[in-house]
């Protein structure tokens, strides 16, 4: 990001700008940073302060060619001094739920106050007969997860499924001492859990409630025995499933296009 890059990249924003309240800056393949970039950098920070935004900053490396730590360069450049409209966040993925908060706190939309929802109400099974529905309620119980708490630990055996109630669920993998790698947020009507469900096996990753979180939990044992007792819930639960699999590995599809696009 120098003079020879900066001028395209602000053509590329400039026409956002009039509108833009939050601009998130993905800086994981910044090898530099001059002050033709920076002083850029500045003028968006000022715009997006005028409207009570924020410029955000995440992914940044460790250390640039140079050898400097682009955070401590980025401080020495006044870049990330308290008083500017500036946020420095791990990832893309924290940046954009961080965002997702503040528009829905702008349009008065309070996090929490939707009702808990009841399992007919969940989109995966909303095309379920309501026979199904019905069996599908015997096998499954309620669960509360306090703010914090940990719904699965990775490595952890379980053949459970959760479905979201109420609430947000990071999913997280640990990574060296005490850093994780943030890999989704699910929210109200989200299932999660899904592998371990049908396979079985460990839990891949950390699973933390946002606040507190109500939650279906059913055991593959539990609705194995209900569908041996009416097999027509199996073929109804596991296609559900396997269409929100095919969507989700589709929006994988699309995020790793991008990505290679970059």
């Amino acid at each position: 990001l120098f003079f020879g890059t900066t001028d395209q990249l602000f053509k590329e924003v400039e026409p956002h700008m009039a509108k833009a309240k939050y601009i998130i800056m993905d800086m994981r393949r910044i090898q530099t940073v001059d002050f033709t970039a920076a002083h850029m950098l500045e003028q968006l920070e000022a715009q997006v302060k005028e409207k009570g935004g924020k410029l955000i900053f995440t992914n940044l490396p460790r250390s640039l060619a140079s050898g400097k730590n682009l955070q401590t360069y980025l401080d020495d450049l006044g870049l990330s001094h308290d008083k500017r409209a500036i946020l420095i966040l791990a990832n893309l993925e924290t940046a954009l739920e961080w965002t997702e908060e503040r528009v829905l706190e702008d349009a008065g939309i309070a996090r929490g106050t939707e009702h808990p929802l009841a399992l007919r109400e969940i989109e995966a099974f909303t095309a379920l007969p309501s026979a199904v529905i019905d069996l599908l309620q015997m096998c499954t119980r309620d669960r509360v997860v306090a703010a914090g708490e940990r719904v699965f630990s990775r490595g952890d055996s379980g053949d459970e499924i959760f479905v979201i109630r109420q609430g947000d669920v990071r999913i997280e993998f640990p990574l060296a001492g005490e850093k994780k790698h943030h890999i989704a947020t699910f929210g109200r009507g989200d299932i999660f859990g899904d592998m371990s469900f049908l396979d079985r096996g460990q839990r891949s990753a950390d699973a933390v409630a946002v606040g507190e979180t109500k939650l279906f939990v059913i055991s593959r044992g539990d609705f194995d025995q209900a569908a041996n007792r009416e097999p027509g819930l199996g073929r109804h639960f596991f296609l559900s499933l396997a269409r929100l699999l095919a969507l989700r590995l589709r929006h994988t599809d699309h995020e790793l296009t991008a990505l290679l696009d970059a």
